[in-house]
């Protein structure tokens, strides 16, 4: 609402409304999955992650001889829980949208909530949300051939409705 802050780190499915001078003045608890603890395995995917990322140029690879290693350092995580909000929006008509991590197939869940934490909608999609505006729905999603596709898909019902529908888009 007007005049607060909704805060979270993404840890867990309690979001805390903050007013403009850091005081708390609420809390909406959302129904999100647990996203379990973190393993080994979720290390050495994030240590893969960033050796890719810096693989593409000989710069990227230079800086990663460099400074990369110390990702090989790493033999814990400074968490113990895997975050279950990845992403966070506040959509025009004042509801909460919530993009949780990728599943093992690289499906994002998002779920809308009112401003009460009353689940609206919830779907599944390999492409990632934009923004969701009063008359469009942004999507991004990459094709076989690896080239980032944008959707804009026009509004026409609900936000609820237009997000379970802009979920079904194909290449």
């Amino acid at each position: 609402k007007k005049d607060s802050i909704i805060f979270t780190d993404g840890l867990n499915p309690i979001l805390k409304i903050f007013d403009y001078k850091g005081k708390e003045i609420g809390q909406i608890k959302l129904d999100i999955p647990d996203r379990g603890k973190v393993e080994t395995k979720d290390l050495d995917k994030w240590r893969e992650y960033y050796k890719d990322m810096f693989s593409d140029s000989p710069q990227d690879r230079e800086w990663f001889k460099t400074f990369g290693k110390v990702l090989d350092e790493y033999k814990t995580s400074i968490y113990s829980q895997k975050p279950c909000i990845e992403n966070l929006w506040i959509t025009p008509d004042g509801n909460i949208l919530i993009k949780c991590p990728p599943d093992e197939n690289k499906n994002s869940e998002y779920r809308l909530f009112d401003e009460k934490g009353k689940l609206l909608s919830k779907t599944l999609s390999d492409a990632t949300l934009i923004t969701i505006s009063r008359k469009f729905i942004f999507l991004e999603k990459t094709d076989s051939e690896e080239n980032t596709l944008i959707y804009c898909y026009n509004r026409k019902k609900s936000e609820s409705e237009d997000l379970l529908s802009s979920s079904k888009i194909s290449d």
